[in-house]
């Protein structure tokens, strides 16, 4: 059974009665309060001075001879907290695909969001939290979405739609999602401009936001026998790359490969980092990670290995496997970058080139990318 102490359930009930006198009358006494609450009248005297005191009530009239004082409520206006810190598209035009990434303050939030968009379907392929992000992969087009009372979801989406530099994204949401919809999207940073109705209690909004093309970066062989790390080069890198203003760092990944190899400095780890930026920014990106690199790296043997969009090849899903298992060879590397369109760049060296392919078959799994065989 819970229990609620005495004094918290007498300051409930004056601050309740002060609040209903306030709105009824404009103000109140304290004799007016003590018989609305139902209370002696030095307990409505000591609950007034106390509530004035914590900012609570205020005093409207002072007291003078034979008039009392009047006191009121202080309504207090709290502003709406978003918990989606920024919402982000990233759009993959020739696969037919986006994903949109909400930047949250809550896990509770992103998990409630998770499983609500999973199950009003629609347009939506899959859904994923990584780290601070909830990543929505759907379909560009539209696709009608029923939202409700449960067991119906509380909010969809409903439609994708890339234009020239922005994503357009229909979203439905019912009551609490739909008043989240409505008062706090529109202060995510990367949400250009909402747009919303409601129709028989259901929201229907337009969100419009910034068009961004994933690029995953993958790199291996930055350390030596004696100093570097992978792991913590290619984080360091994506975190000087994301105080760019068009850059934005979405996750990094530790990719484990096969462990008995003999040209080895550590266990055998390549990481990735993912970014979104402006498609017309992608060489550059490229070009600022491949100088970076070269400043820091401690091996002679540096390479990095680059995937844009949303889709991974079936092909290079299996090399990244058959990497994990035993020694694979630069030539088939080589063979399956070239095959699946995957930029390489060689920074210092080639040797790198082999884990940093691999690696990018994991873009999507911080799990798999650990799994060993």
């Amino acid at each position: 059974m819970t229990h609620r102490s005495k004094v918290v359930e007498k300051r409930w009930l004056v601050v309740s009665e002060a609040r209903k006198l306030t709105e009824e009358r404009g103000s109140f006494t304290v004799k007016e309060l003590a018989k609305s609450a139902g209370v002696p009248y030095t307990t409505a005297s000591d609950w007034v001075t106390r509530l004035v005191g914590e900012g609570i009530l205020r005093v409207v009239e002072r007291g003078a001879g034979r008039r009392p004082a009047r006191f009121a409520y202080v309504s207090k206006h709290i502003p709406p907290i978003s918990p989606c810190e920024k919402i982000i598209a990233l759009v993959d035009e020739r696969n037919g695909v986006v994903e949109v990434c909400h930047k949250c303050l809550s896990i509770g939030a992103m998990s409630f969001c998770k499983r609500e968009y999973e199950k009003a379907g629609g347009i939506v392929v899959s859904t994923r939290v990584e780290g601070s992000w909830l990543r929505i992969r759907a379909k560009l087009g539209s696709s009608d979405v029923a939202v409700g009372e449960p067991p119906l979801p509380s909010i969809g989406l409903s439609e994708a739609k890339a234009l020239e530099d922005v994503v357009e994204l229909g979203v439905v949401g019912f009551k609490g999602a739909g008043y989240s919809m409505l008062k706090t999207m529109p202060h995510a940073d990367g949400v250009l401009h909402v747009e919303s109705s409601v129709r028989e209690g259901v929201v229907y909004g337009r969100i419009y936001t910034k068009k961004l093309e994933r690029v995953v970066i993958a790199v291996d062989d930055t350390d030596s026998d004696l100093e570097g790390a992978t792991w913590e080069l290619a984080l360091s890198m994506a975190n000087k790359l994301s105080e760019i203003d068009w850059v934005e760092f979405l996750s990094h990944k530790v990719v484990s490969l096969y462990p008995e190899l003999e040209n080895k400095t550590g266990g055998n780890f390549a990481s990735l980092v993912e970014f979104g930026v402006p498609s017309q920014k992608v060489e550059e990106l490229i070009d600022r990670v491949v100088d970076f690199l070269a400043d820091n790296t401690k091996s002679s043997e540096t390479a990095v290995a680059v995937l844009r969009g949303l889709s991974i090849h079936p092909r290079l899903r299996e090399f990244g496997f058959l990497a994990k298992q035993r020694e694979v060879s630069l030539d088939q590397t080589q063979s399956v970058a070239e095959y699946v369109g995957i930029e390489v760049r060689e920074v210092v060296g080639r040797r790198g080139v082999i884990g940093a392919v691999a690696a990018l078959a994991f873009a999507d799994s911080v799990q798999e990318a650990l799994e060993e065989f």
